[in-house]
């Protein structure tokens, strides 16, 4: 949720007002719920009608979102701000702009989600939403390991902080 916020306040704090958000699969790949709900609730309170596209009607399997981007922005060019769900469909995005004339930033600004390798290689570099990685990791093993003890570790407790890395796909480039 802390994520969806950021990246959404980022997008409008950078005049965006047509904004998306194309999640990954709720409740079925991966976890965005919270990540939409909070593009929608920081939608509302700043009184913009935010549309969320689900990668369900992508081929979510291969990973290639390619078709099903194209398609946002054809039916779309409007969209001047998106959060994606992912790097990996934020890198795409920018791939589908490019195709559809889109030029990114100064037409539409892309903020994606996790800073895995790809953000650094796209062009321009992708701003996205930042999460720890191995923090996550060490803190699944804790707590399987409190389990194997007999306790019963609060879900609340994996909760981990986020931070907005501001990179060329919200900036213009020098």
């Amino acid at each position: 949720y802390q994520g969806g916020t950021l990246a959404t306040r980022h997008l409008i704090g950078k005049g965006c007002r047509r904004l998306a958000h194309i999640s990954g699969s709720s409740e079925v790949h991966m976890p965005a719920d919270q990540r939409c709900a909070a593009f929608l609730d920081v939608c509302r309170e700043y009184n913009l009608t935010g549309k969320v596209f689900d990668t369900a009607e992508a081929q979510f399997l291969s990973m290639d979102y390619g078709a099903f981007l194209d398609r946002i922005l054809m039916e779309n060019p409007e969209l001047d701000g998106v959060f994606a769900s992912s790097d990996v469909i934020a890198a795409q995005l920018v791939q589908a702009c490019a195709r559809c004339g889109r030029r990114v930033p100064e037409d539409i600004k892309v903020v994606g989600f996790d800073d895995v390798d790809i953000a650094r290689m796209t062009f321009p570099p992708l701003t996205t939403i930042h999460q720890d990685g191995i923090g996550k990791g060490r803190r699944a093993a804790e707590a399987i390991f409190a389990l194997i003890d007999g306790e019963n570790p609060d879900p609340k407790d994996f909760n981990l902080p986020v931070e907005l890395v501001v990179r060329g796909t919200t900036c213009p480039h020098p």
